[in-house]
């Protein structure tokens, strides 16, 4: 087959070993990105934790200086 084509073996055994390294390297540009963007994930869960409950901590602080605003409004009348 190759032979007829002019192409000697050694040519086509070259072409296949170029694009299977070609997909090897796209392979491995992927996976580092997905590692990338699994790290990504990772902070941005830590950090939307953490703003959580500094929210979460923020609202029962002004809950409570509500209720202390409304206990004084309540002793000076």
């Amino acid at each position: 087959m190759a032979v007829s084509s002019g192409l000697s073996p050694n040519m086509g055994t070259e072409r296949l070993r170029a694009k299977a390294k070609q997909e090897t390297r796209i392979k491995e540009k992927y996976k580092q990105e997905k590692l990338e963007l699994k790290a990504m994930l990772s902070r941005m869960a830590a950090e939307h934790h953490h703003l959580n409950y500094a929210l979460r901590k923020a609202l029962t602080k002004v809950e409570e200086l509500e209720t202390e605003k409304l206990n004084c409004r309540v002793t000076k009348k």
